[in-house]
């Protein structure tokens, strides 16, 4: 993005160090705590991407609120989470979880989200999002409290993002799709679901799993989606997004 829009000044925030990034003269990295909340100024970005972020905060609430305040009027919000679910290829809007087609990734999803929920995490937040951030919602005036944020500072964020349209793009997990290109980025999601459950090995046994249950969930749930996708087994994700304005005004 700093490349192909060279006259823009971009901010880019991580949680923890994860790669080591080009320098450019036009981007500022930066890592830090997003439970301090979000440390700019007020009203000062003309656009925000938020995305993938949901597992890494309990008060994901909390980080929604502060992407408005630090967006300037009239600035674009952007909001995009992966839904923790694999689901059958059967008929729209496809909500069947693929229990019979992949039932070792989906019992090991469904440890993984009871571990992730434990720990605080609402796994349920990305069905409400258009919901909350709407102008006048109550979302607004709750949350302002449960986080003890000045009046003042409530009003102005219950302005909203406006309008706020949402679509949920589904990613096909494996080669199964006719098309070639779908195919291979179906091939590719589907490898990048198998080096997730090798990385998740640890965090199970760090949630109280025995580590040999630990190892064969992992290894099960990585055997079943190779093979899906060598045998062109159907099943999709779903890639929810928001986006929307904040108002060119606030009140005084």
């Amino acid at each position: 993005m700093a490349t192909e829009f060279p006259h823009c000044d971009i901010t880019s925030v991580d949680i923890v160090p994860i790669t080591a990034h080009v320098p450019r003269p036009n981007i500022t990295y930066e890592v830090y705590d997003l439970y301090a909340g979000l440390a700019e100024e007020d009203n000062s970005f003309d656009y925000i991407s938020c995305r993938h972020i949901q597992l890494a905060v309990k008060e994901y609430d909390r980080l929604l609120f502060d992407l408005h305040r630090v967006l300037r009027p009239g600035g674009l919000l952007c909001i995009a989470e992966v839904e923790n679910y694999l689901f059958e290829v059967d008929n729209p809007p496809y909500t069947t979880i693929a229990f019979k087609s992949f039932p070792n990734v989906c019992h090991g999803i469904r440890i993984v989200r009871n571990s992730i929920t434990n720990q605080g995490v609402d796994l349920e937040a990305i069905y409400h999002v258009g919901d909350w951030m709407r102008p006048g919602s109550e979302w607004w005036r709750r949350t302002g409290q449960k986080y003890q944020i000045p009046p003042e500072q409530i009003a102005k964020a219950e302005t909203g993002i406006h309008p706020m349209k949402s679509h949920v793009l589904l990613m096909p997990t494996g080669g199964w799709h006719p098309n070639p290109a779908v195919s291979h980025v179906g091939s590719l999601i589907s490898r990048l679901w198998q080096l997730t459950w090798r990385q998740l090995e640890g965090p199970l046994v760090e949630n109280g799993m025995d580590a040999d249950e630990a190892k064969r969930v992992s290894r099960s749930c990585i055997e079943e989606l190779a093979q899906g996708d060598e045998n062109k087994i159907k099943s999709i994700a779903k890639y929810w997004m928001w986006w929307g304005f904040k108002p060119e005004q606030d009140p005084e």
